[in-house]
């Protein structure tokens, strides 16, 4: 049965995809992944009427179903307001899909409970399954199963420990316009990963103090996280929370700044070394280490938010622009940038 996909939690969601792929496809054969925002309907009726090699079941991803609402758009009624392939075509596709065809859609973010894509969905008589980040009690809920599934055990105060140091004043907060940053649990993940590689078999606070970097002085962390990988419309919602917290625009430009020179610099790390490389930068290994978790974009995506900082420190010195003026467009600008240049839209894998 065809599944609908959503949420915020992408570590999860990969996750689930994953295990769906590897029942239905486990030689990994028959499976494609599309973004359907970025390819054509002639391509996405190709994958889904193709015939699965060797019989069974082929397994089509497609990811961004419907095209981000223009900014202070209606998702749940403005239905032609999509992307290159426009829903109500799309759908068409879905509904004439053979049952040999697996299709996941794939959406990141919330959909209400009207929205038209689940009601669409039901009418197909497919399943859908929503991942959203925990937080609180449900959080270190989540920490302490993903360790005890690896064959170890966390200490309540050092799983607390760990989510102040990334998420200090944030991951208790229900979720919402004024909460702060949401959690990463791909990030998480990866502490995790990396506290039970130290470990013998329990984890304390003190483990997690001496590996874990502490992000509260990085007041633009987050955004700087989501705008350098290409969350487009997460980065806008994260700049705005900031500025109506009263964060100065001149200190997030410099931190955007900032966090461009340590991706380009990332580009020379496995040549250089780089413990090397973040003593030659001036940069904390630590930072460097943090930035690179996160992901080094492109040449050519680098190149672009590199013309983008120039181009608006030119605007400002000139007295076109001012940082406050500038700091919208330009935040767009740069993760969209890095989501165009993340490669080609259309893998078989």
């Amino acid at each position: 049965m065809s599944t609908l996909i959503y949420g915020d939690d992408e570590l999860l969601i990969d996750e689930r995809i994953a295990e769906i792929r590897r029942s239905l496809d486990p030689q990994g054969l028959s499976s494609v992944t599309i973004d359907v925002q970025a390819s054509s309907a002639a391509d996405i009726a190709s994958a889904c009427q193709a015939a699965p090699f060797f019989g069974g079941q082929r397994v089509v991803i497609l990811r961004q179903p419907i095209a981000p609402p223009k900014r202070g758009g209606d998702t749940d009624t403005d239905e032609e307001a999509v992307g290159r392939v426009p829903w109500r075509e799309l759908h068409a596709l879905l509904k004439a899909s053979p049952p040999t065809t697996e299709i996941v859609l794939r959406h990141s973010g919330s959909l209400s409970p009207n929205h038209y894509m689940r009601k669409a969905i039901k009418a197909l008589g497919w399943r859908e399954q929503a991942y959203i980040v925990p937080r609180g009690g449900e959080l270190l809920a989540w920490i302490s199963d993903r360790v005890r599934a690896q064959g170890f055990e966390i200490q309540s105060q050092a799983a607390q420990h760990l989510l102040n140091l990334l998420y200090p004043g944030s991951w208790q907060k229900a979720g919402g316009r004024n909460s702060g940053p949401t959690p990463d649990t791909r990030l998480i993940a990866t502490e995790i990963d990396k506290l039970v590689t130290a470990a013998d078999t329990v984890i304390d606070a003190d483990l997690v103090d001496q590996l874990v970097e502490d992000r509260g002085g990085f007041t633009a962390f987050y955004l700087t996280n989501v705008a350098f990988t290409g969350q487009v419309d997460e980065a806008l919602r994260e700049l705005e929370r900031m500025l109506e917290a009263g964060e100065a625009a001149e200190k997030i430009l410099g931190s955007l700044a900032y966090e461009a020179v340590v991706k380009s610099i990332l580009r020379y790390s496995r040549a250089v070394g780089a413990p090397a490389l973040a003593g030659a930068a001036g940069i904390t290994p630590q930072r460097l280490s943090g930035s690179a978790r996160a992901g080094v974009p492109t040449e050519t995506a680098n190149k672009r938010v590199a013309d983008l900082l120039r181009q608006a420190d030119a605007s400002i010195k000139a007295g076109h622009e001012t940082a406050s003026t500038i700091i919208v467009p330009l935040v767009a600008q740069i993760a969209e940038a890095i989501r165009v240049g993340a490669g080609p839209r259309r893998r078989a894998s």
